[in-house]
């Protein structure tokens, strides 16, 4: 089972485990691309991507995909 590092708390997880996420920063810091573990997706980016009252089913985000 491949493992992934989180880019977020740095624990190791399975790669099945995670979410790839793919922000352009638009500045200095240029593109961000990493996977970071499904905890701190719901945690910290969850929010940040899906607007309220849609589903997991119903949203379409590009940056943060399961």
């Amino acid at each position: 089972m491949a493992l992934e590092t989180c880019g977020s708390c740095g624990e190791q997880v399975p790669f099945a485990d995670t979410v790839h996420v793919l922000v352009h920063t638009k500045g200095e810091d240029g593109v961000i691309d990493s996977y970071i573990c499904r905890d701190c997706y719901e945690e910290y980016l969850q929010p940040v991507v899906e607007s309220p009252g849609s589903s997991d089913e119903g949203a379409s985000v590009d940056s943060a995909s399961r």
